[in-house]
C-alpha cells in the first residue's frame, strides 16, 4: 500500500477523505501498490457512502471480503461491525430461519420470537458471503428484502420494517448460474447495482512483494520468530508461480516458509507450493538447473552435499 493520495479522488461530502481511506487500509491490512487496486479504491470511495447494494465478483482468495469489509469501514454505518453471513453454511431446509427469524409458536420449541440475520442488520450494513450458494428457494424471499426493505419471520405474516445496506461477494459466474437455473435472474439485476470486480494475483503481480513481506512481519509476529525478509532467489521463485490460490494461497505459502526457515532469511527451500508441496520440488530444481554451482549450493536445498 502507498502512502500516495494521487491516484485516489478528491475528497468531498460524499466521499472519505484520503486520511479515512489509508486508516481502513491499515485496519483491515489491505496492502497493494498497483495501478490496478487503486482504480479498485476509486469506485470504493465513490460507493462507500451510499447506500446501494454492491456486488463484488472474483476467483477464490482474491481478497473480496477485504473489499465488503472496506466499504463499510468507510461507509456511514461504519459505527457498527457488520452482520456476515455466510451462504455456504446455511442449509436449504435452515436458510429461512437464520436469515429471517421466526415466531413464537413457529414451530416445535419456538418459545420464543426470534431475529435472523436481516433484523440484527437492521441500521447496519450485512455482507453476503458466497451469496451464488443461497438456496433457489431463499432467493425470491431475499429479493423482496431488496426490494421493499420488509421482512416476515417464519410463523409470522407481520412484516418488519429493515434498514439494511446489502454488500454480496462471489466466487460464482451468477450470469451462467442464471443460464443454468441456479440464480434467479431478477435477484442478480438487484444485485448488480455496482459491481467491483477483485482481480486474480497473476494479473497484479507487481503487489506481490508488499503482500509477502507484509504477510512475513505478521507470520513473524505470531510464531515468535526474527525472519528479516525473503532471498531474491525465493521472491524469483514466488513471481513466477501462477497463484491459482491468489492472496490466500500466497499468506499460507509465507506462513509455511516461517515456520519452516531455519535462517533469518527466506530461502527458497522453505517454500512450498500447492496442495501437497510438489510444486516446491520442480520450482527448485528450475532454479538449480539455471544457476551456476556455487550459487546454486548457497541456496540451501542440499542436493549438492549428496
Amino acid at each position: 500500500m502507498s502512502d500516495s493520495h494521487d491516484r485516489q479522488p478528491e475528497s468531498g461530502g460524499d466521499f472519505p477523505s484520503p486520511d479515512e481511506v489509508m486508516a481502513a487500509l491499515r485496519k483491515l491490512d489491505f496492502v497493494f501498490v498497483s495501478k490496478l487496486m487503486w482504480a479498485i479504491i476509486h469506485t470504493v470511495m465513490k460507493v462507500a457512502r451510499t447506500n446501494a447494494t454492491v456486488l463484488v465478483v472474483g476467483e477464490t482468495g482474491t481478497g473480496k471480503g477485504l473489499i465488503a469489509k472496506l466499504i463499510h469501514a468507510l461507509s456511514l454505518r461504519a459505527g457498527r461491525r457488520p452482520v456476515m453471513v455466510d451462504c455456504t453454511a446455511i442449509t436449504a431446509s435452515l436458510a429461512e430461519e437464520a436469515l429471517f427469524g421466526h415466531a413464537r409458536g413457529a414451530f416445535t420449541g419456538a418459545v420464543a420470537d426470534s431475529k435472523g440475520k436481516f433484523e440484527f442488520a437492521d441500521g447496519d450494513t450485512i455482507i453476503l458471503d458466497e451469496i451464488g450458494d443461497l438456496p433457489l428457494d431463499q432467493q425470491a424471499k431475499f429479493l423482496r428484502v431488496l426490494q421493499e426493505r420488509t421482512i416476515e419471520r417464519v410463523g409470522s405474516n407481520n412484516e418488519i420494517d429493515v434498514d439494511i445496506r446489502v454488500i454480496a461477494v462471489t466466487n460464482r459466474d451468477l450470469d451462467a448460474e442464471v443460464k443454468g437455473g441456479r440464480f434467479r435472474a431478477d435477484l442478480l439485476y438487484r444485485l448488480k447495482v455496482v459491481t467491483i470486480v477483485d482481480p486474480p494475483l497473476r494479473e497484479h503481480m507487481e503487489d506481490l512483494p508488499v503482500i509477502a513481506m507484509h504477510a512475513l512481519q505478521k507470520y513473524c509476529a505470531r510464531h515468535g520468530r526474527v525472519i528479516n525478509s525473503i532471498s531474491p532467489a525465493a521472491m524469483k521463485l514466488l513471481m513466477n508461480h501462477n497463484w491459482p490460490g491468489n492472496a490466500r494461497e500466497l499468506d499460507a505459502v509465507v506462513e509455511g516458509a516461517v515456520i519452516m526457515e531455519e535462517s533469518d532469511i527466506i530461502q527458497p527451500s522453505s517454500l512450498v507450493f500447492g496442495p501437497t508441496g510438489s510444486q516446491t520440488a520442480l520450482a527448485a530444481l528450475d532454479y538449480i538447473l539455471n544457476k551456476p554451482y556455487p550459487q546454486a549450493k548457497a541456496c540451501g536445498y542440499g542436493l549438492f552435499s549428496m
